[in-house]
């Protein structure tokens, strides 16, 4: 089993236009472009990101590198007497044009610690996947400057209405059980 580690330095020459040239078809390709792309994404949207917001900015950029499809949110249910009782998610499984598959387990954290690496390899165990990936996004606490250029539209939402959304996806625990 491959687990890899990268660890996030932005580069002092710009990757602009990069993107272009990219073809990740394989594992050998993911692992020499990877860097590249997540040291880009890193760059544009600095270190006061969610892990969700690299995750989608990582998936739209693996895509227009030529990985095959992106299952996100992967779930792998633990059951309790024949019921499932939780899932674990591994944030993004990777089908590549050469019939092999990557799994890339994000983090948004000051630092990893030994138990992210845990998490990757229990996954990579269970979904029989060889190669892995176990990336941070080194995470400052608070918001992104409203005074910097951003790179999102914010869609104003009211409270309210944001938790009935939110909330009318979820089962209760009488439709668990």
């Amino acid at each position: 089993k491959v687990i890899k580690f990268l660890s996030l330095i932005v580069p002092s020459t710009p990757l602009e236009g990069h993107m272009d040239r990219l073809t990740i078809c394989d594992p050998w390709s993911l692992k020499q472009e990877l860097p590249k792309i997540c040291n880009q994404i890193f760059r544009e949207l600095g270190s006061q990101q969610q892990e969700w917001t690299y995750q989608q900015c990582l998936a739209i950029d693996l895509l227009e590198a030529g990985v095959e499809e992106i299952h996100m949110e992967v779930d792998f249910p633990l059951t309790y007497k024949g019921k499932g009782v939780a899932n674990r998610r591994a944030d993004m499984i990777l089908d590549l044009s050469s019939g092999d598959q990557a799994i890339i387990e994000l983090k948004a954290v000051e630092r990893m610690d030994i138990l992210d690496r845990g998490q990757l390899e229990y996954y990579m165990h269970y979904a029989a996947i060889d190669n892995g990936y176990l990336i941070n996004f080194p995470h400052d606490k608070g918001f992104p400057s409203v005074t910097k250029k951003s790179h999102f539209k914010y869609d104003s939402v009211t409270a309210l209405d944001r938790t009935r959304h939110l909330l009318s996806d979820r089962p209760t625990a009488r439709q668990i059980l």
